[in-house]
């Protein structure tokens, strides 16, 4: 037994907003390249001792700078608006968007954190 068919217009406004959650993704891989030109710095600046979450952090982007993980992640934000405009999982669009836009949320605040809270430091440091 199959669910029924699910209004278009729903549809149409769950594929707008998982293009709204994959362009907050996007923001993300923009802090991936603001990593990398952070890491340059701390290794200018011979900072070694980098706290766990911001080497965290700068390994991430690393892996992610590569062409290879940049198009998989562009295939798979591919794949997953495909399947929503096709309604594919109708019947899990709902919790899977919520559980995505939580993630993406959760993922800017650790990068942004990681990446700033060294920046402190220095700036305190340097103000002593």
């Amino acid at each position: 037994m199959t669910d029924p068919e699910p209004d278009p217009r729903l549809r149409t406004w769950r594929v707008a907003l998982l293009a709204v959650i994959l362009a907050c993704f996007g923001s993300l891989g923009g802090m991936i390249f603001v990593a990398g030109a952070l890491e340059a710095e701390f290794k200018a600046l011979n900072m070694l001792a980098l706290p766990a979450p911001t080497e965290l952090c700068i390994g991430i982007a690393r892996l992610l700078r590569t062409p290879f993980a940049a198009l998989l992640c562009a295939a798979a934000g591919g794949a997953g608006l495909v399947v929503t405009a096709r309604g594919t999982l109708d019947a899990r669009a709902k919790p899977l968007t919520i559980i995505l836009a939580v993630a993406d949320f959760g993922l800017i605040c650790f990068f942004a954190l990681a990446l700033y809270l060294p920046i402190t430091r220095l700036d305190s440091a340097l103000s002593r």
